[in-house]
C-alpha cells in the first residue's frame, strides 16, 4: 500500500513536471510566432518606406528638371535692363490680353 501510494505520488510529480515543461514550451513557442510576425511587420514597412521614398525621390527628380527647363528658358531674357523691360511688357501685355479675351476676341477673329 506505501509502496503503491508512493509511486502514485512519483507518477503525479512526473506529469506534473511534464506539464509544466509543455507550458513552458508552448509558452516560449509563441512568443517566438510573435516575434515572427513583428519581423514580418518590420520587413513589410521597410519595403513600403523604401518604396515611398524611392517615389518621392522620382518626383523630385521631375520637379528639378522642370525648374531647369524653366530657369534655362527664362536665363536669357533676363541678361540685360532692355530685355527685361521687354519682357515685364510683353508678359503684361498678355495678361491683359488674356483678362479681356471677351473683349478683344470679335476684333481679332471676325465672324
Amino acid at each position: 500500500m506505501v509502496y503503491t501510494l508512493c509511486v502514485d505520488l512519483y507518477m503525479q510529480e512526473a506529469v506534473e513536471s511534464c506539464l509544466t515543461r509543455i507550458t513552458k514550451l508552448e509558452l516560449q513557442q509563441q512568443q517566438q510566432q510573435v516575434v515572427q510576425l513583428e519581423g514580418v511587420e518590420n520587413a513589410n514597412a521597410r519595403a513600403l518606406l523604401g518604396k515611398l521614398i524611392n517615389v518621392i525621390l522620382a518626383l523630385m527628380a521631375v520637379l528639378l528638371v522642370f525648374v531647369s527647363t524653366l530657369a534655362n528658358f527664362i536665363t536669357p531674357l533676363m541678361k540685360t535692363r532692355a530685355r527685361v523691360a521687354a519682357t515685364v511688357l510683353l508678359t503684361l501685355l498678355l495678361f491683359i490680353l488674356w483678362k479681356q479675351w471677351d473683349f478683344v476676341e470679335p476684333w481679332l477673329l471676325p465672324s
